[in-house]
């Protein structure tokens, strides 16, 4: 083989190596990419049933009778999976300023929630003990 016939066959072999090299930095790209979509996916997912749940536990704080079956929240969680992954489960770039003071906003209302729902329970436990009370005095008659 002639030097020119070497030289030509390096040069293939070097475009060869930077097409492999290209390709494989292409699926490793799409790869990771795909990975990324699907942990974002998952994320969102877990956020939005977290968030119903959340919803639901608060709820049932004021009315424990109150049941949201399946269906309701599986269709809840449908709807708010891309609204999660729209923000990347994370809240909109237009609140991430006030990111604490919603936290905290919210930690307040669950607690403030929660303590509301105690008074009431208490008043109404009052209230039933009253009626029992008032009951008790009243004279019976015969029939």
């Amino acid at each position: 083989m002639s030097q020119e016939t070497l030289d030509n066959l390096d040069i293939l072999d070097s475009i060869e190596a930077k097409e492999s090299a290209e390709l494989l930095q292409a699926v490793e790209a799409e790869t990771q990419q795909e990975q990324q979509s699907e942990a974002a996916d998952m994320a969102a997912q877990q956020g939005a049933a977290f968030a119903v749940g959340m919803v639901e536990s608060l709820v049932k704080l004021k009315w424990s009778f109150v049941n949201i079956d399946g269906g309701t929240k599986q269709a809840i969680t449908e709807k708010a999976v891309p609204v999660f992954r729209k923000y990347g489960g994370d809240l909109p770039s237009w609140l991430q300023p006030y990111r604490e003071e919603i936290e905290l906003g919210v930690v307040f209302a669950v607690a403030g929630f929660g303590v509301y729902s105690q008074v009431k329970a208490k008043e109404a436990e009052e209230q039933q003990e009253k009626n029992n009370d008032s009951e008790a005095d009243q004279p019976e008659y015969p029939a």
